[in-house]
């Protein structure tokens, strides 16, 4: 079979298809210069360049167009303005193209929040407008960890059958009702999960972790082995450490220790709250001296320690993404799962392991994401780069999935 890969990054969708046997890729596009050096040194030929600048005469005829189109527009990690962002509007160009070469099947992929987008609107439109150039549509919410990557990467998968083929996707196994939406055709088999875990990795960039954090990571895992621990001042939890716990920022008095645990409990109570009446538009609370029973003096010390911040007569705990010393805020230990790695916050993860903590670099992460060790190693592009854009790709396990789902239908049909 063959296909079009577009927005291909560093070749997410052409390792898992081409894992499957007897599928050719025709056309590769990206508009990332760093994205198509890495391609084009492990698979060949790229087009280089805006998507919207690709004539669709100059597109091969094909089988199946698989497209990641940029997902900041609808990630909650972003501003979510969903076609209201000039990436989001590329779903259009994906649109177009289908319509001009009307191939068999088309495969995209999304984060989660494009279900959730505008209300729900984004999605809906994305099906109609498939459904008007003649596709039956099916849409899953997948998880890299059921397909044996070590990493927690729920993404939207939608996947277009044309009439031709529609038919013989029969009666497909029993799907799990919390993987897949309902309302769509049940094209999308259910999966049996391959659990993976981070005992594959070895690090070599050990931290230089405190010893109370590192001890008290240490006795979290012995406890709970396949628990994320995360350095988090403004959330509750059994794996949340709070930086004051083990002094990341000077030692606090059993008196501090107890006024910051009580704002800890008064946010979270205001992120339910927000959760219960409208959704939660801020994660963070603040409160007045009265609110806490303390004094402005006690906040005061607790602010310059760096703690908290003082915003006019009030203070509220700092939402912080990386703790103080650069250290990363989330920790795992070789049987756990990673937490979903993007483009930004790939220096968050440290490994526990027995003689210490240590931090993941490019190879870690191109394993935690399921491609192969060293796959982005090339010439001219730096370990930062290479991070950001393994934090961008697609993982081959899912897409090989997909691919096989595809196959078989066609299969059927020969």
């Amino acid at each position: 079979m063959r296909y079009v890969e577009l927005f291909c990054g560093v070749g997410g969708f052409r390792l898992g298809m081409d894992a499957i046997g007897g599928m050719e890729c025709v056309l590769a596009n990206d508009f990332n210069p760093s994205a198509c050096k890495v391609y084009k040194a492990r698979f060949g030929d790229v087009r280089e360049g805006d998507v919207r600048k690709l004539d669709s005469s100059e597109v091969p005829d094909h089988d199946i167009l698989t497209a990641g189109f940029p997902c900041q527009s609808f990630s909650t990690s972003g501003k979510s303005l969903g076609f209201a962002d000039e990436r989001g509007n590329l779903f259009f160009e994906v649109h177009r193209i289908l319509k001009a070469k009307n191939p068999p099947f088309v495969l995209l992929e999304n984060v989660k929040g494009l279900l959730t987008n505008d209300k729900g609107r984004t999605i809906r439109v994305i099906i109609e407008m498939l459904s008007e150039l003649g596709y039956h549509c099916d849409i899953a919410l997948l998880d890299a960890s059921a397909f044996g990557v070590p990493q927690r990467r729920v993404r939207t998968f939608i996947l277009g059958v044309s009439p031709d083929y529609f038919y013989m996707c029969g009666n497909p196994a029993k799907r799990h009702p919390l993987a897949c939406l309902k309302g769509l055709y049940p094209i999308i088999h259910h999966h049996e999960p391959t659990r993976g875990n981070l005992s594959a990795l070895h690090p070599s960039m050990r931290l230089p972790v405190p010893a109370r954090l590192s001890n008290e990571l240490k006795e979290g895992i012995e406890r709970s082995p396949r628990r994320m621990f995360r350095i988090r001042d403004n959330r509750l939890g059994p794996g949340s450490i709070p930086t004051w716990r083990v002094g990341l920022l000077g030692d606090v008095s059993p008196r501090q220790e107890e006024v910051l645990e009580d704002m800890r409990k008064k946010n979270q109570a205001h992120v339910w709250e927000l959760i219960d009446k409208k959704g939660i538009e801020s994660c963070i609370a603040r409160f007045t001296p009265r609110q806490l029973k303390a004094t402005k003096a006690e906040l005061d010390q607790l602010s310059e320690m760096g703690y908290i911040r003082k915003s006019g007569d009030k203070y509220n705990l700092i939402n912080r993404t990386i703790v103080p010393g650069g250290l990363p805020s989330c920790y795992s230990g070789p049987r756990g799962t990673a937490p979903t790695t993007t483009a930004s916050n790939m220096a968050q993860l440290g490994l526990i392991m027995e003689d210490g903590v240590y931090g993941m670099g490019p190879e870690e992460y191109e394993l935690i994401q399921g491609l192969p060790a060293g796959h982005t190693d090339v010439e001219g592009i730096g370990s930062r780069e290479r991070v950001r854009l393994v934090g961008n790709s697609v993982v081959p396990a899912v897409t090989s999935w997909m691919g096989r789902i595809i196959k078989h239908i066609a299969g059927e049909n020969q």
